[in-house]
């Protein structure tokens, strides 16, 4: 790496050493994102380009942070004495000179300070100029000036383009950026407020053959999540429950489109890594799933006498240290999973804003849980007694091809070896300690959504268990070393862990604790015979049937079916609530996720029509009939304008073919909406888009408001 390059790298971890909350002049407050890295350790050789190419650009991210629409113009020396200097502190404490190992470069701390406050400076006097630019315009023809140089530097922990934030998203030329850079840096497409194209890197310039396209999350939308079991072969049964969901919902929009979080074990890691990152349908799934299972159980040859055949399988199982050959699971894998592709490149998933989670164990003397993301792992967390759950781009793995993810996760105990990935670690399949995800789900879901409350709903999908009489005592003597031997018994004991019996328990807790029963869908079949080998292909047909004709889920994806569809429609706030004491007038819209040029958005709106379709506020049905023009802004997007008085808590509903389902984000709290959607944010948001300040945006505000008594 060029040693100029270095040197932005450098200083990009003193920025990390900034508090949470700034204090400009005048002593009003305001705050900024959480700075989630932690301060980067300064011991690179910095030969030169300290001057030339650090400072400005350093202070140019500096002046990004503090300038934003709707931000007071404070005198800009007393901005970086009070909000940024400190910072440098952090390095090379011990002494009055900054200089690092090797380098040509000394300055004195002093020095350094001075150069920084004289950039930040100039471009405040380019930004107050009667036609000054914009921040984002000063700092976007600052990268310019330096592509040349940003070519060799990468960095996997900090975003170059802000060096305040964790990247998210790798582009083809391996730069990564986070979330508030491709807003900032990506454009926005027509009709959709919360997709943004990336088609050059802001900071080498260089045009994607293949554009990234990131889907932001609503700030006031909920999340729901799917969680799939793993379960080998019986990963079948997801899949078919998940089509007679589809089948349900009978509507031309991708399964995936309904969920915002997803997390898969073993199997169920795959299906949703083909789903998500692939965005195969589910009968491509379906069909895609039986096949990798021939492929992949593929027994070792062996002599053809049953004894011998028995024993050599033994021997090759404990030598080799698995059942199976490794080369067939992983030639499988890399045909499925493009061997150039990063799990954090663009895919289906960041097109949908969905994050995935893929549980694995690592192999130790205490095998403990972690998760591989596509959002590198991003969000705060509580501290862990067994270490950070997710694995970040930092420990090496932001260039791992995704199959090398997908064989850690079906690193299955006894059915393969584990896999080992070059700086990042060895690992097997999570089934035996986690085998459903939902917990995992759920604290990354607080993790990542701050202002979400509770989840919209919880798909959770099981492969499979024993009918309940299979769970009465027997009072037989089973003394047997063949039938419950040491070796038989630890197996039924592994087992049973994985299946719904620990599930329900896990699922009692997290109901009793969030009070989300109602959200949760945990959607199971029972063998009524005996339990199917986690490598059986042969019983894959009927795991099919018996997961098509169960009767006694129907009820469980006709309500899953009824929540995914309101779950296209969230609120927001068009203007600050009003109002003298407790009692405010609320103003905003009903928007849904899908825009008009959306597959499945006409199929949508017509099935509302037809089912007489209703939007309710608490008890109070909306006025108007669904595609009737009230239900439109000038854009042709979906919009139910509404005005109504509320004591700070309320509830919206859709009311369709007679059953009513919240949707997404509700029930709201209109303290949390203000803050999710930055109403207060008195000194402008990060992003760098405009507040809210009126009722009137998108033309629409000539047409009558609906206020609901």
């Amino acid at each position: 790496m060029p040693a100029e390059s270095v040197s932005v790298l450098l200083l990009a971890g003193v920025i990390e050493t900034l508090p949470c909350f700034h204090s400009p002049p005048n002593h009003v407050s305001y705050e900024r994102p959480v700075i989630e890295n932690e301060v980067q350790v300064l011991s690179r050789t910095l030969k030169h380009g300290l001057a030339e190419f650090a400072v400005p650009m350093l202070a140019s991210c500096l002046f990004l942070d503090s300038y934003p629409p709707d931000s007071h113009c404070f005198e800009p020396s007393e901005v970086f004495s009070k909000l940024y200097a400190r910072a440098f502190d952090g390095v090379c404490p011990d002494s009055r000179v900054i200089a690092f190992s090797d380098s040509a470069d000394v300055l004195l701390r002093t020095g350094l300070l001075q150069m920084l406050q004289q950039h930040f400076q100039r471009y405040f006097a380019e930004h107050t100029q009667p036609d000054g630019l914009s921040a984002v315009a000063i700092h976007q023809r600052n990268l310019k000036r330096f592509c040349g140089r940003w070519g060799a530097l990468r960095s996997e922990r900090t975003c170059l383009s802000c060096t305040l934030r964790t990247p998210q998203y790798a582009l083809e030329c391996s730069h990564m950026l986070c979330e508030n850079c491709v807003v900032i840096h990506g454009e926005q497409e027509q009709h959709h407020p919360y997709l943004y194209r990336v088609c050059v890197c802001p900071l080498c310039h260089m045009g994607m053959q293949r554009e990234i396209r990131v889907r932001v999350h609503p700030p006031t939308a909920g999340v729901s999540i799917l969680c799939i079991d793993g379960g080998g072969t019986r990963g079948i049964v997801p899949l078919t429950i998940m089509q007679r969901i589809q089948d349900c919902i009978d509507l031309p929009i991708p399964f995936q489109q309904y969920f915002k979080l997803a997390f898969g074990v073993s199997s169920g890691g795959l299906i949703i890594m083909n789903m998500f990152f692939n965005g195969s349908t589910i009968e491509e799934s379906t069909q895609l799933f039986k096949q990798m299972a021939v492929a992949i159980f593929n027994p070792r040859k062996s002599w053809g006498l049953p004894v011998l055949s028995r024993f050599w399988r033994s021997v090759m199982t404990i030598f080799a240290d698995g059942l199976y050959p490794v080369k067939d699971i992983e030639s499988v894998l890399k045909k499925v999973f493009h061997p150039g592709q990063s799990i954090l490149g663009a895919s289906f998933a960041t097109a949908a804003g969905t994050r995935i989670g893929l549980p694995v164990a690592t192999v130790h003397t205490h095998p403990a849980c972690r998760i591989f993301t596509n959002y590198n792992g991003v969000g705060a967390r509580l501290a862990s007694p067994t270490g950070e759950p997710t694995i970040r781009a930092e420990d090496g793995f932001g260039k791992v091809p995704q199959w090398e993810v997908a064989r850690a996760i079906s690193a299955a105990p006894g059915f393969f070896p584990a896999a080992h990935i070059d700086q990042v670690g060895t690992f097997q399949d999570a089934g035996p300690l986690e085998n459903n995800p939902i917990s995992q789900a759920l604290s990354e879901m607080r993790a990542l959504f701050p202002y979400v409350a509770e989840p919209d709903m919880v798909l959770s999908l099981g492969t499979g268990e024993p009918a309940p009489a299979a769970y009465e005592a027997d009072k037989q003597d089973r003394r047997s070393l063949r039938k419950s031997g040491m070796f038989t018994r630890a197996r039924d004991l592994l087992l049973e862990k994985m299946r719904d019996g620990t599930v329900r328990r896990v699922l009692n807790g997290i109901r009793s604790a969030t009070q989300t029963a109602q959200r949760i869908h945990r959607l199971n079949v029972h063998f009524e015979g005996s339990e199917p080998r986690l490598d059986d292909t042969a019983m894959i047909p009927s795991l099919a049937s018996l997961a098509a004709g169960d009767v006694r889920i129907s009820g469980g994806v006709e309500a899953v079916a009824r929540a995914a569809v309101a779950s296209l429609f969230y609120f927001e706030l068009d203007r600050m609530p009003q109002g003298p004491g407790e009692s405010l007038e609320v103003a905003g819209s009903i928007r849904c996720v899908l825009g008009p040029a959306d597959d499945g958005f006409d199929a949508l709106i017509r099935r509302l029509a037809e089912g007489k379709a209703c939007f309710m506020v608490d008890v109070r049905p909306l006025p108007g009939v669904v595609g009737d023009r009230s239900f439109a802004d000038a854009s042709g997007r979906f919009c139910k304008r509404i005005e109504f008085v509320s004591r700070g808590q309320f509830t919206l509903w859709l009311k369709l073919d007679d059953a009513t389902t919240h949707i997404s984000g509700s029930p709201f709290s209109i303290d949390r909406l203000i803050k999710a959607q930055g109403l207060d944010a008195q000194f402008g948001r990060a992003d760098h888009q405009k507040r809210k300040a009126s009722f009137d945006h998108n033309n629409v505000g000539r047409r009558k408001k609906q206020r609901i008594s």
